[in-house]
């Protein structure tokens, strides 16, 4: 990888785990857009030109797997691969990938020097 921080785009409700990810993820060299609703994503894609989304997979109105379908058909999976980000259980976590076309998933379970990891092996592998 290169010195450039790698930025990530962060589509999830809790207000919590928007600054947490935000505040860690710094840390590890990630610059972190949070978005509290999937609205807006694809005007922040286009704006940000993100290396990665990670998104929620719980939200209320339009959940995470819907909003990774949307973004398929909508071309935004040019800009940048995308990873569904919750605490539930790992099976079912790439169950709902496949299922919605995502690109890979983290568990929020994971401590967030495996977060970082996670990203950082992810894109290494995308490019």
């Amino acid at each position: 990888m290169t010195n450039r921080r790698l930025k990530v785009l962060l589509v999830d409700d809790s207000e919590i785990c928007r600054e947490t990810a935000k505040i860690m993820l710094d840390d590890y060299g990630f610059d972190v857009i949070a978005l509290d609703s999937p609205l807006g994503f694809s005007v922040r894609m286009r704006e940000h030109k993100p290396d990665v989304a990670l998104i929620d997979v719980s939200m209320p109105a339009l959940n995470g797997t819907h909003l990774v379908e949307l973004a398929h058909r909508h071309g935004n999976k040019v800009v940048c691969p995308i990873i569904l980000f919750s605490d539930r259980s790992r099976r079912e976590l790439d169950a709902l990938a496949r299922q919605c076309g995502a690109d890979g998933v983290i568990s929020k379970s994971d401590d967030w020097p495996t977060i970082a990891r996670l990203l950082t092996d992810f894109l290494r592998r995308a490019r």
